[in-house]
């Protein structure tokens, strides 16, 4: 598998680089914040930990830029609980105090 990664999303490729999963996102706060929107896999690709694959990778380079993000994908807030370690870096607008 390979990883095409592109300003707003991650795709994971098959061999004959054919689209198999993708993740998407935007950016607020000065691109210092990823508000993860979709995450997206093949139906023939399904149940084959690409979702997780791809969720990992992803996370990895957000905590490695010491960036923060916003889980408004359901499959990526359900990752945290298997992966809590990534729990530091995620952040929830609604958590804060409102004034």
């Amino acid at each position: 598998m390979k990883y095409e990664w592109r300003s707003t999303r991650v795709r994971c490729l098959d061999d004959q680089g054919q689209r198999i999963g993708e993740i998407g996102w935007h950016m607020i706060d000065d691109d210092q914040t990823y508000v993860i929107e979709r995450t997206w896999v093949d139906p023939n690709h399904r149940g084959t930990a690409i979702a997780a694959e791809m969720t990992k990778k992803l996370l990895d380079k957000i905590t490695t830029e010491n960036k923060k993000f916003i889980p408004l994908c359901s499959f990526t807030e359900h990752f945290l609980d298997k992966a809590p370690q990534y729990r530091k870096a995620a952040y929830y607008p609604h958590d804060e105090e409102e004034f």
